[in-house]
């Protein structure tokens, strides 16, 4: 797999940890939220699984892979 994909990733993780705020404001008072967080992780993601899955596809299989003596 590209480097890009797994940083893709990680950014997506990222994102959608910091909308975890919401959960953590409720029981520590001041937290800081950002509700796009949520928002923008979650389609970034959904898009990193797409890709993933369209490399996944792609990709060739090693020789020898499938091949029976």
């Amino acid at each position: 797999m590209p480097a890009w994909v797994g940083w893709l990733g990680l950014l997506a993780s990222a994102l959608y940890l910091v909308n975890q705020g919401d959960i953590l404001s409720t029981a520590v008072s001041g937290f800081p939220v950002w509700d796009l967080g949520g928002l923008l992780g979650s389609y970034l993601w959904a898009i990193w699984l797409l890709v993933l899955g369209v490399l996944l596809l792609l990709r060739r299989p090693a020789v020898g892979v499938g091949t029976e003596r």
